[in-house]
Formats: C-alpha cells, structure tokens, sequence
C-alpha cells in the first residue's frame, strides 16, 4: 500500500497482509477491511496506516458526513478520529455474501440483510435510527444501487445449473411508500449473469 499527496509526493509506503475486502473514502482517509482475521478493519491517510482495535469484518459505508460499518452483527457509527466503533443497531448473524448496503447522500442507509431466518430491506436515517423494514421473499445474491435520484434492488441467481431456468430482477426502492416495485425480469435456461 502506498500514498501519495495530491502533488504526486510519495508519502509512504506499507506492507499488505491481506487481500482486500471491501473499501469507502471517507473525508480525509480510506477505510477498509481485509481478509486478515485479527485485524480486518483499517484505515489509511496522509499519516499512514492506522489498524482498528476493533475486529471488524464487513462493509464500510460514508453516507454525508456520517462513517458506518454494516457487519455480519449490526449497524456501527465510526469514529474516524479516535478510530472507535459504536454498536447503534443489534441484527441477527447474517449471510453477508448474500447482503447488500448502499450509503445515501443524506446520511442514511439502507440494507437488505439476509440471515439464516429471514431477508430484509431496512432503512436507516442519518442518525442511526431505524425508519422501517419489511422481509423481501427474494432467493439469489443481491446489489443495491442510486441511479439519477432512484434506488434499484438487483437480484440475480447465486449459481445456475444446466437446464434449470433462472431468472434476474430489478426493483426500484420507493422510500417514501416503503415498498418494492418490480421494473424488469429476464431470463434463461443457460443463465450467465457476465453477458
């Protein structure tokens, strides 16, 4: 890992430890995890590398001015600063491979967290409270994504087998009516989600 100031002077230099999780830029600093197990979560800025006391795994979001942590255990408010982790919403165990987080420019959040009972659409606002929630009966691996003002659920298969039909979804997230709407479905017995 390496950093360099906006004129192009070399900063410092770090060695990697592990491959590469999931990233966010906040304001002054990337935060990211690794796959590392005692030490997932850290940060680097101009200083350089800053490894988080808190063992961490999961997907770093920068929402406005906010920094959250959606893991596998629940929704945490970072401190860049002081490098801390505040636990604001207790959920249970999930499925992160099959979980999806989208930082909004107003400081909210939302999930589709899948866990071994249930998946959910949740929204939470820019103070870490939860607005609503509601079980999305949907099987496959999900992608959320803001689009010229719109929020869109992308669903397609985890696998597909030979002759087996499958099919790929998108929704658009209306916030405000808390609903999902579907806007296309495609599919294929020879399903491959790259073409």
């Amino acid at each position: 890992l390496s950093a360099y100031s906006p004129q192009g002077e070399h900063l410092w230099d770090e060695e990697g430890d592990s491959y590469l999780v999931s990233w966010a830029l906040a304001k002054d600093a990337l935060l990211f995890t690794t796959f590392n197990k005692e030490e997932p979560l850290k940060s680097a800025d101009r200083d350089g590398l800053h490894i988080w006391e808190e063992n961490l795994s999961g997907i770093p979001l920068v929402a406005g001015d906010q920094v959250w942590f959606y893991s596998e255990n629940g929704i945490y408010r970072l401190d860049m600063a002081d490098r801390a982790a505040q636990l604001i919403y207790d959920l249970p165990t999930a499925q992160m491979r099959r979980s999806a987080a989208l930082p909004l420019s107003d400081g909210s959040i939302l999930l589709l967290h899948t866990d071994t009972a249930d998946r959910r659409l949740l929204a939470f606002d820019g103070d870490g409270e939860l607005l609503w929630e509601f079980s999305v009966p949907l099987d496959g691996d999900p992608q959320l994504y803001e689009l010229a003002g719109s929020i869109f659920l992308l669903i397609q298969p985890s696998c597909s087998g030979r002759g087996v039909y499958r099919t790929m979804d998108i929704f658009e997230v209306d916030l405000e009516g808390e609903k999902l709407l579907r806007i296309f479905e495609s599919g294929s017995r020879t399903f491959n989600p790259r073409t």
